[in-house]
């Protein structure tokens, strides 16, 4: 009997904390908050940290601050279709490790940030139809291998920027999980996603088709020669021009000495055999200037 008596108390405890514990603006059933069209702003506080299933539908919340979500680690349902949301923040569903579907349809979303799905290795369903966006980031649904419902459809998809790449090769290697709204939300449309203006299916796009020029902030990068300027610019100066003297060489004929042939029979009076003649001497040369000099001495 006391067991039973407090297994009762137990029970009323736990309905009295979930009374307590559900926002003013929702209704609240065991493990479900019902917030649906309440015409919130902002995700309402004191939302129970044991919800499985949370319903934001139809309001106007345009954003989901930081860490929204974190106390939040049971949820297996997250609705947030027909707000007004325009950007998501970083990392805003990292603690939902446990989440299998998540509406985030008929709102204005622009862009994912980058990683946004990375921790959602339990979601099956992920609904993005009816927004802004005109492409996906690079490995956005690689870590989503739970995955067999995404509706993409009803998106402004920019066909001729290359980052629309990744979700064309994604929809090739995965065309069993893009859905319609046809047959009960469940008919499989692998072109159910298509470029804007041209209605051309995403996935037939070809990256010799696009081109990163033509994605929105693109910046040519372009390489501008430089040149470097010395600091101080020498003045030009003219170096001096060495003065070259060309002597003409005496001519042997015209030695300034008396005729050798004067002293032809001189027989030593300059202290010398004299020369007789030029042709005589070895060397010439010394030979009259050995004369001429013992001469000039006399």
């Amino acid at each position: 009997m006391w067991i039973k008596w407090i297994a009762t108390l137990v029970a009323f405890g736990a309905l009295v904390q979930s009374a307590v514990a559900c926002p003013a603006q929702c209704s609240c059933s065991g493990t479900s908050v019902n917030c649906q069209g309440r015409s919130l702003t902002s995700v309402p506080a004191g939302i129970p940290t044991t919800t499985q299933n949370l319903n934001l539908h139809v309001n106007q919340i345009t954003k989901l601050e930081p860490g929204v979500f974190d106390s939040l680690t049971a949820l297996t349902f997250l609705n947030l279709g027909n707000n007004q949301l325009t950007a998501l923040s970083t990392g805003v569903f990292d603690s939902l490790a446990n989440l299998q579907r998540l509406w985030l349809n008929n709102n204005q979303l622009t862009s994912l940030p980058t990683g946004v799905f990375d921790k959602l290795t339990q979601l099956t369903h992920l609904v993005l139809d009816t927004n802004q966006l005109k492409s996906i980031p690079r490995g956005a649904f690689d870590n989503l291998k739970s995955l067999t419902y995404i509706y993409l459809f009803n998106n402004p998809w920019d066909c001729a920027c290359s980052d629309i790449l990744y979700l064309s090769r994604w929809i090739s290697q995965h065309p069993g999980v893009p859905r319609t709204a046809d047959d009960n939300w469940t008919r499989v449309v692998p072109d159910s996603a298509r470029c804007s203006g041209t209605n051309t299916p995403v996935r037939a796009v070809t990256e010799a088709s696009t081109s990163p020029s033509k994605c929105p902030g693109y910046v040519a990068t372009t390489t501008t020669p430089t040149t470097t300027t010395p600091e101080i610019i020498p003045e030009t100066t003219t170096l001096p021009q060495p003065v070259i003297t060309t002597q003409k060489p005496r001519s042997l004929m015209n030695f300034n000495c008396s005729s050798i042939q004067e002293r032809k029979n001189d027989g030593g009076d300059c202290g010398k055999p004299a020369c007789t003649t030029l042709l005589n001497c070895a060397n010439f040369l010394s030979c009259l200037c050995s004369t001429c000099a013992l001469c000039k001495k006399r």
